[in-house]
């Protein structure tokens, strides 16, 4: 009898140890889930602050860049009325000396430049992870893919312009000194005097094929790059916006 008490003993120790155990252990494991979940909980929030420092990042980036593109926007909206009003002259078989100075301001190339900045970093990081499958990932990319497509216009512009303003210099070189003395160059006090009445070097300008053919295909652009760049901006501006206000 007294065996049997000692080994019933025995087994409700056994049984003691047993749920002790299972209660350690449970312990440890709410322990280190909950440690888990505060390492979770700091990674999120420094990934937080570091995709919010990329997005104000951004949001500078493009503000400073709508003042770029509006810049842009005007001066192709200018330089095609230019244009258009050269080649009005011209059907009209006119020599406008205002009208052809406008017009060779064309013969200044100029590219749209942006600052990336923000987005390359933001890509490079690896943090744009935390934007996929978002709206604003869509307008970041649509943005700078209408920069893309704006850059490769004006270098199809420009380089039709470059290779006509060459052969500008195919015209008699005292037509050409004349039109150097004319406004080409600003910074020479002494230009000397015209080798020939000035009505004639603007009659030969006006005739020039070259100049005819950039103005031509300037007054045919009909381009809306540079509006589309500033949409897509609005947009993420507008998005940035809201993320960062969360």
């Amino acid at each position: 009898m007294i065996n049997f008490f000692r080994k019933l003993r025995r087994e409700n120790m056994n049984t003691s140890y047993f749920k002790y155990a299972i209660g350690e252990i449970f312990l440890v494991v709410i322990g280190i889930l909950i440690a888990l979940s505060i390492d979770n909980w700091n990674e999120n929030r420094k990934e937080g602050i570091q995709l919010e420092g990329y997005l104000k990042t951004i949001e500078k980036n493009i503000k400073a860049d709508t003042v770029e593109i509006n810049l842009m926007q005007r001066r192709y909206v200018q330089f095609n009325g230019y244009a258009m009003k050269f080649i009005e002259m011209i059907f009209k078989d006119e020599v406008d000396e205002q009208v052809i100075g406008n017009a060779m301001n064309l013969l200044a190339e100029r590219y749209i430049i942006i600052d990336q900045s923000g987005f390359e970093s933001l890509k490079s990081s690896g943090a744009i992870k935390d934007l996929q499958g978002t709206a604003l990932e869509d307008a970041l990319f649509s943005y700078y893919n209408a920069y893309k497509d704006a850059r490769q216009e004006e270098e199809s512009l420009n380089n039709f312009i470059e290779t006509l303003e060459a052969k500008l210099f195919d015209m008699d070189s005292k037509i050409i000194v004349d039109v150097l003395r004319w406004g080409l160059v600003v910074d020479i006090k002494d230009k000397g005097n015209f080798s020939m009445p000035k009505d004639k070097m603007l009659e030969a300008l006006a005739e020039n094929p070259h100049l005819i053919g950039i103005n031509q295909r300037m007054a045919d652009e009909d381009s809306p790059r540079y509006k589309d760049m500033l949409k897509h901006a609005n947009k993420v501006l507008e998005l940035i916006g809201k993320e960062l206000a969360q």
